[in-house]
């Protein structure tokens, strides 16, 4: 099927439709259900900061994602780094496009799946805060970001600078991708649709209750500034092996499986 790019100013947001075919998309789906990965990235309270983080994290995530980076680890699983690796590094080339940003220094922080149904929804977030960042600065309603959020994404957030996210069906409903402060832009996933934005803090996102049926969702997450990614929460034995899951084109990446 023809790809067909669509771009918009506000929110800034660039939309490429059949970026994935729907035989990709069925694959992808079959894999991860058929292998019941889900458990596997469930929240862990030696990886996080304190017990509020991990009730946080732990309530919304769990049994919903699975984290490629932290599957990587595990030197499993190559058929499905075989299909998803190529993927990924063409969402990178189309993502540091659009924005702009050198490839050379623009790196996947983070890769997962994740299944949405009844009755999970996402209000108005950020997937990315700058170190700097300062509410006063900014013009827009943040009362949807409190303070107790605000630690918590100085925590874990700062190296989300770009999202990226392949959507893999369309046979649920709800799950409509919206940003309040660009008059409720409001967009409706398909199959093999790759959607690339900011979630900054000019960018509050959110992620409509599904009302019927699974949505699933590739979504990948980049940093611009690869010295910034930092592996200081995770525990001795851990580091190494995580490292190399980062900085592809640095030729630390061990491919598996080819």
């Amino acid at each position: 099927m023809q790809r067909k790019e669509i771009i918009y100013n506000f929110p800034k947001l660039k939309i490429i439709e059949n970026f994935l075919s729907p035989e990709e998309c069925n694959w992808f789906i079959q894999y991860v259900e058929k292998q019941d990965l889900w458990k596997f990235s469930n929240a862990k309270k030696e990886y996080l900061a304190d017990g509020k983080d991990f009730e946080l994290v732990a309530k919304q995530w769990d049994n919903r994602k699975i984290d490629f980076n932290k599957l990587y680890w595990t030197k499993k699983h190559a058929e499905l780094y075989k299909k998803i690796y190529p993927i990924m590094l063409s969402a990178k080339q189309e993502i540091s496009t659009f924005f702009d940003v050198s490839t050379k220094n623009f790196q996947l922080e983070s890769w997962e799946a994740v299944r949405w149904y009844y009755p999970y929804w996402q209000g108005p977030h950020l997937d990315y805060i700058d170190p700097n960042f300062d509410r006063k600065n900014y013009d827009i309603d943040m009362s949807f970001f409190s303070e107790d959020e605000e630690a918590l994404y100085r925590r874990h957030c700062t190296t989300k600078h770009m999202t990226g996210m392949i959507y893999m069906n369309e046979d649920f409903e709800g799950g409509e991708l919206y940003f309040p402060h660009h008059n409720n832009f409001e967009l409706k996933p398909k199959p093999g649709m790759l959607v690339m934005f900011s979630g900054h803090a000019e960018n509050p996102h959110g992620i409509k209750q599904i009302t019927k049926g699974t949505r699933y969702v590739h979504t990948t997450f980049w940093c611009k500034d690869p010295k910034r990614l930092s592996i200081a929460k995770f525990p001795v034995g851990y580091i190494e092996n995580y490292n190399s899951q980062y900085f592809e084109n640095y030729g630390y990446l061990n491919k598996y499986w080819e």
